[in-house]
């Protein structure tokens, strides 16, 4: 090889890695906490959001037990992760379960009564302000391409001031049949659960 062309090797690789790191501050990557032991979401998260255990705005609980669950929504803690947790959301931080990661929907066959004190619980985290999506529509609450709605009625004024192409809306939310036309005129998918 010679002295030219290792020159012109060089200059290819300095100015790849300035444009890369122009690109980096022009773009930063928004910064998760991420908290829980669910791999493959954090894998798939890595490809949009900076992940870290004590940094962010949003806080993602990939998995939740029942001790977790029943501590947090009398808002007391056993340990550091539920430490950690109830500090972040007095801190006003957004703070997203996945689903999947509810220990206790590992268990459909239970009693009744018991299930209920643990939906009942859930139902208490979301009075909080938690939110709960399922892994895969947790990405599009992240990025801004959807919004949680959780409120008892949605109606055609709340849908025109929201302006998203997805919504989310929680199993007890009712939609007018004013919204429901709204929502068909205007391609909106709206995802109960």
């Amino acid at each position: 090889m010679s002295e030219k062309e290792l020159i012109e090797i060089i200059g290819r690789e300095v100015k790849k890695y300035f444009s890369s790191k122009n690109s980096e501050e022009s773009s930063p990557m928004k910064k998760l906490i991420f908290l829980g032991e669910d791999e493959l979401l954090k894998n798939h998260l890595e490809k949009s959001f900076l992940l870290n255990e004590s940094e962010g705005e949003k806080i993602i609980l990939s998995t939740l037990s029942l001790k977790n669950l029943i501590n947090l929504s009398m808002g007391n803690y056993s340990d550091e992760y539920e430490k950690s947790i109830l500090e972040f959301l007095l801190q006003g931080k957004e703070i997203y379960v996945v689903r999947e990661g509810l220990e206790y929907l590992k268990y459909p066959q239970g009693p009744s009564k018991l299930l209920n004190k643990y939906i009942n619980s859930l139902k208490e985290l979301e009075n909080f302000g938690v939110k709960v999506f399922k892994r895969e529509n947790i990405i599009d609450e992240l990025l801004n391409t959807s919004i949680y709605y959780s409120e008892k009625v949605l109606n055609v004024n709340t849908l025109r001031k929201i302006s998203k192409e997805k919504i989310y809306v929680s199993k007890e939310t009712l939609i007018t049949d004013l919204g429901k036309e709204y929502i068909r005129e205007n391609n909106i998918s709206v995802i109960k659960g």
